[in-house]
């Protein structure tokens, strides 16, 4: 059964080595890598992992790093949240990334990380960041960001039955995901003066995910699960519910569970406006904007028609800013006594 993930043993190993002497191409660079492991004090192996990864300047200043890993079969006391102990498919991942000279007005960076299992999960993420500044006067940066994955087993609910003895008495449903999420991250530094400043950022939040596939894990201790409609039973979308009959008239109990389609929206923004108005006293003015809105299959509670579970940017980006805004507007204000 599960295992709580305070008791833990984790050694670690690695080995280095590093130069830091400039040759004819780099300022420095170095390589690590070595195994890392996580057992619970019950003896499940909850963690394993070969990772080398390494680091590197040039003598421009443009630097970088990768990272490379295998992830063996492991116990996975998480995957069923609270349940029965499952297994994790073997996986690989792999990290890069590059960014030239910082000391720079105008500066930049990028990023990509992949992964994929033996279970046909994969997940691709893509960073950029842009940055250029004034001196010190002022400074911007842009941070845009995407991801998309596909997860093959994403938890959806436990239903009791006490028909399903093969896992305690309970059905532990997942469903495939796809998901694409989007985000910027956007701030603004202006110096007035020595003793007047103002901070800006802003981060726009967009995600979208559409499930398939509804399953059941077959076994304690596996990655084996049965799909609805295929393996076992029927199951039946309707007025954003999804309808399952575990065994398809049997003897077990037919349940009902929403259907988790999702998209989701935001934007996190604040501006500080500070004022050192005497030596040691300074004065804060702030706002903070948050909207957030989640979107459901028609049928529920925040429904709205169409496209729920596919990615698009510009009908989401239009519907993220009819969202109903919070504000919160904040003043604090700091006195030096000199005694």
């Amino acid at each position: 059964m599960h295992h709580r993930r305070s008791k833990l043993v984790h050694p670690y190993t690695t080995l280095r080595y590093q130069e830091t002497v400039p040759g004819r191409v780099f300022r420095s660079w170095e390589i690590r890598g070595g195994p890392d492991a996580i057992w619970n004090t019950a003896g499940d192996r909850l963690f394993a992992e070969f990772n080398f990864f390494g680091f590197w300047q040039l003598l421009n200043y443009w630097g970088g790093g990768w990272r490379f890993g295998f992830n063996p079969a492991t116990d996975d006391d998480e995957l069923t949240r609270g349940g029965p102990l499952a297994r994790t498919p073997r996986g690989y991942y792999a990290n890069f990334n590059v960014e030239s000279d910082q000391t720079r007005r105008l500066s930049g960076s990028a990023s990509y990380q992949g992964a994929f299992d033996e279970g046909d999960s994969w997940r691709h993420r893509f960073d950029l960041g842009l940055s250029y500044r004034d001196g010190e006067r002022w400074e911007v940066s842009l941070g845009p960001a995407l991801t998309r994955r596909h997860t093959t087993a994403q938890y959806v609910t436990a239903v009791a039955d006490p028909v399903a003895d093969h896992t305690f008495g309970r059905r532990y449903i997942f469903a495939s995901l796809d998901q694409t999420t989007v985000s910027l991250d956007t701030r603004l530094n202006v110096t007035f003066t020595p003793t007047l400043s103002l901070e800006i950022y802003a981060q726009p939040f967009l995600s979208s995910g559409a499930y398939a596939d509804p399953k059941e894990l077959r076994a304690q201790g596996t990655f084996e699960f049965l799909t609805y409609g295929e393996d076992a039973g029927t199951a039946e979308h309707r007025d954003g519910k999804v309808e399952i009959d575990p065994d398809g008239g049997g003897p077990a109990n037919a349940f009902t569970v929403q259907d988790p389609d999702f998209n989701f929206r935001s934007l996190l923004g604040n501006a500080v406006l500070r004022w050192e108005w005497r030596p040691g006293s300074t004065l804060f003015l702030v706002w903070q904007q948050s909207r957030t809105g989640r979107v459901r299959r028609p049928g529920t509670a925040g429904s709205e028609p169409g496209g729920i579970g596919d990615f698009d940017l510009r009908r989401d980006s239009e519907e993220l800013f009819r969202i109903r805004p919070d504000n919160i507007f904040l003043l604090k204000v700091n006195y030096w006594f000199n005694l």
